[in-house]
């Protein structure tokens, strides 16, 4: 999912690359004021500042000049925007180099004075950020927390449920819904005037909704209520009915639900639900969801799935168990949910076991083993007589018809007379099934999953991540109940599930990968600077960055998803950047240094004489090169962050996904600014002491 999202970052950058190369020097090389070329206009750099932030001295008089000489007579009222502007400018300007003359460059002389210090503190920075995951405070959840706007519900009714049952269960689901609108809206009453419900149907010709007190919106515009009742099977779209609820109150503001669609068909029943956009700013999509399924109660054996998480399972934990025989595996399969079932949080704790009709199963007596009727031979015999044996097949316009032989439909109906069928024996003497046979009820199965000849359990359950965390789950149960199962039982094998292991190896290449494009860049940086060590202060401000945003997710209470390791690896190369354009100002400053001693400048000669607790050359070339750098290291931030703000205030569904990345971005920018401008020059002013 963050293939697109990462080619069209680094296609864009690569535009940018082109923009700023080859395109902005073309502008600027032809840059005019009022026609005349700009180093005519009086807009002359001050020598005294000329390594320092772009500042201008403009002569009104000149300016004017300038215009007459160059042709152009600029208009009053342009001249008068044209102050306003320089003002607000020279205002900003102003303000700018005030702030770093009163409140930057003394943080940074006490930085350089108190270097270990620090280091130091910037060191138990990142080793709190590193114990915030470690603690708890900090989830870790590789896929995003992401609710949709309008999600679906699925109930399964165990295998043979009649259709009026089925019918039941959907009331029952839709009365906890209807219920709980109640309970949120402000009147709290339902609506049943013409001006508060609509109803329509798309496909079924009959009125009748699912909830038969519901007014239903005819053709001819008028509310009424409708009959109550379903499409049985058979009629219409084989028991699909389709219904549309749109409620407002009375008072014309939204009801908490906006939309309901409930299609029941003979063996799954679905609800297609919406609430409200007010709903979903008041209230958690996951809180509606748990005081839904609440109200619902017990359904006893039926399943109720509320997918209203976007991702690939509805589940959280998903543990697979696999074993030759069955009995090991249910009593495995009960040990887990057991476990399970232990923590808070942890709720829907069940298995992939779905239970089948009511079988009848049939065990040989003694008798008639000794007569040398076979288990086979019987339960042959019963096929025949109740599903039938072809007897004939003849072609009717050109397909075959298949003709069948089987015992009258008054005979198929009774247990008795199952168990007087007669059975032939291998003496071709006929007796009853009673006699040779033990009849016995039992339930089937619907699904039987095998792998290498195993039987294959999963156990799953899902996780409310606001109180309990889904990886210390899993770490107890693998050192836990799981080591303890497969001690006591060895041909059990008990593993995670299939999405939880592409989390791990998805991980891990993500730290391969994030390996590999810092040894990279430390490449990048070493060949130019001609220095093995100078690129390592350049690396330093990645894992201040990192801190910081998991301590803004800390802060923003969200978890440390997929998203935003990618996010924070890809704000590791833009504060690099920051470090990149200090430390080659403070290389260019430092080659006009001169004499050199020994191979070195007179600034790191001059430091390496100097205690470090002492102003020394090179901390005045380091204040100088900061207090220069500042104002572009500033406006990158400034820039990127105004870039991400729409992604961040952004509260629909579809950009969910996106916030943890665009947090770890702008986080990580922010804090990896402060180590570029305080830790980088430290760190540099450490190096030269060597």
């Amino acid at each position: 999912m963050m293939y697109p999202v990462c080619v069209v970052m680094i296609l864009t950058v690569l535009f940018s690359l082109v923009e700023a190369l080859l395109i902005l020097p073309a502008h600027l090389a032809t840059a005019t004021d009022g026609g005349a070329p700009l180093s005519g206009t009086g807009f002359e750099p001050r020598p005294e500042r000329l390594h320092a932030p772009m500042s201008f001295v403009i002569d009104p008089a000149q300016q004017r000049q300038a215009n007459v000489t160059g042709g152009v007579q600029t208009p009053s009222g342009a001249d008068q925007q044209s102050g306003r502007l320089d003002a607000w400018r020279a205002r900003l300007n102003g303000g700018l180099e005030c702030c770093v003359a009163r409140y930057y460059r003394p943080l940074l002389e006490a930085a350089l004075r108190w270097r270990y210090l620090t280091v130091a503190l910037f060191a138990v920075f990142i080793l709190l950020s590193v114990t915030l995951p470690l603690a708890g405070w900090v989830r870790l959840s590789l896929q995003a927390d992401v609710t949709r706007d309008n999600f679906r519900v699925t109930l399964t009714p165990p295998p043979g449920t009649p259709f009026k049952d089925s019918r039941a269960l959907a009331q029952r689901v839709e009365q906890a819904l209807f219920d709980l609108r109640d309970s949120l809206d402000d009147h709290g009453a339902r609506a049943t005037t013409d001006d508060e419900c609509h109803a329509r149907h798309d496909r079924s010709p009959h009125p009748d909704p699912v909830m038969p007190d519901c007014p239903v919106r005819h053709p001819a515009g008028k509310c009424k209520s409708a009959p109550g009742g379903f499409v049985p099977p058979g009629e219409g779209e084989q028991g699909r009915r389709d219904f549309h609820y749109d409620c407002t109150q009375a008072t014309g503001t939204p009801s908490v639900v906006s939309h309901l669609e409930t299609i029941v068909l003979e063996r799954e029943v679905a609800f297609y639900v919406e609430f409200s956009p007010d709903a979903r700013q008041r209230y958690a999509i996951e809180d509606l969801v748990q005081d839904w399924r609440r109200r619902i109660g017990d359904i006893g054996r039926a399943k109720i799935d509320f997918l209203y998480r976007q991702g690939a399972s509805p589940y959280d934990i998903v543990i697979e168990a696999s074993a030759p025989n069955g009995a090991t595996l249910a009593a495995a399969g009960a040990a887990l949910q057991q476990a399970l079932a232990s923590y808070p949080g942890v709720y829907d704790v069940g298995d992939s076991y779905e239970p089948g009709k009511p079988e009848v199963r049939f065990q040989l007596k003694p008798e008639a083993e000794r007569l040398g009727l076979r288990l086979k031979d019987v339960a042959e015999q019963v096929r025949r007589g109740f599903y039938g044996e072809e007897a004939q097949r003849f072609q009717r316009d050109g397909k075959d018809v298949k003709i069948f032989v089987r015992l009258p439909a008054a005979e198929r109906t009774q247990l008795e007379q199952l168990r007087a069928l007669p059975i032939r024996l291998p003496t071709g003497e006929l007796a009853p099934l009673g006699g040779l046979a033990n009849l016995s009820f039992s339930e089937g199965y619907a699904k039987l999953t095998r792998q290498d000849r195993r039987r294959l359990l999963q156990i799953r359950a899902r996780v409310d991540k606001r109180l309990v965390d889904v990886n210390a789950v899993y770490a107890e149960l693998e050192s836990g109940v799981m080591q303890r199962l497969q001690r006591q039982q060895p041909d059990l094998k008990l593993a995670v599930g299939k999405e939880r292991q592409e989390q791990k190896t998805m991980l891990a290449e993500l730290g391969r990968n994030s390996l590999i494009a810092l040894v990279v860049i430390y490449a990048l940086i070493a060949v130019p600077f001609r220095s093995y060590s100078k690129p390592l202060i350049f690396l330093l401000a990645a894992p201040v960055a990192w801190s910081g945003a998991v301590l803004a997710h800390g802060l923003c209470g969200l978890p440390l998803s997929m998203e935003s390791l990618v996010g924070m690896i890809a704000a590791s190369g833009v504060v690099v950047n920051d470090s990149l354009v200090l430390l080659d100002y403070i290389r260019e400053r430092e080659g006009g240094l001169r004499p050199e001693t020994g191979g070195r400048s007179a600034a790191d000669a001059a430091f390496h004489t100097d205690p470090f607790s002492r102003p020394s050359p090179v901390s005045g070339l380091i204040l100088e090169a900061c207090t220069a750098r500042f104002r572009p290291i500033l406006l990158a931030f400034l820039t990127n962050f105004a870039g991400f703000l729409p992604t961040l205030l952004e509260s629909s569904a579809q950009a969910q996904f996106l916030i943890p990345m665009t947090l770890s971005l702008s986080a990580g920018l922010l804090v990896g600014m402060a180590a570029s401008l305080l830790l980088t020059p430290v760190c540099y002013a450490l190096l030269c002491e060597r």
